[in-house]
């Protein structure tokens, strides 16, 4: 297995371990998205997935080729920034969960940015 291997899968099990935390606190709630706010060049893109499996290979496709994350926090005005992580090429990924898909708007007003739901 060469370094870039290793790397990519030591941030799946990064992004893996974060969801799987995030499972466990809400394990209460019935209907539940991972959102996924993804920046690079000041661009943010919003993703929300049904599925954390589905969230968490769609998180690792974005850095896979990348040399590690860091915690850095984003310029992202809202949120809760204990799930980020910024990759060196300053692609920077948040998931977050939400019960209601109309939080995913007036959390992180993905409206402008387009949210889908997967």
């Amino acid at each position: 297995m060469d370094i870039e291997e290793r790397i990519a899968n030591n941030l799946g099990k990064t992004f893996k371990m974060a969801a799987e935390e995030m499972k466990r606190e809400i394990s209460g709630i019935k209907q539940m998205y991972l959102v996924l706010m993804v920046q690079h060049e000041r661009v943010i893109h919003v993703k929300a997935f049904r599925n954390f499996d589905l969230a968490t290979y769609y998180a690792d496709s974005l850095v896979m080729d990348q040399r590690g994350v860091t915690n850095e926090m984003p310029d992202w005005e809202d949120g809760d920034y204990r799930n980020v992580f910024t990759a060196p090429n300053g692609i920077s990924i948040m998931i977050e969960p939400c019960d209601e898909p109309e939080q995913i708007d007036s959390r992180f007003q993905a409206h402008k940015y387009g949210v889908n739901i997967k």
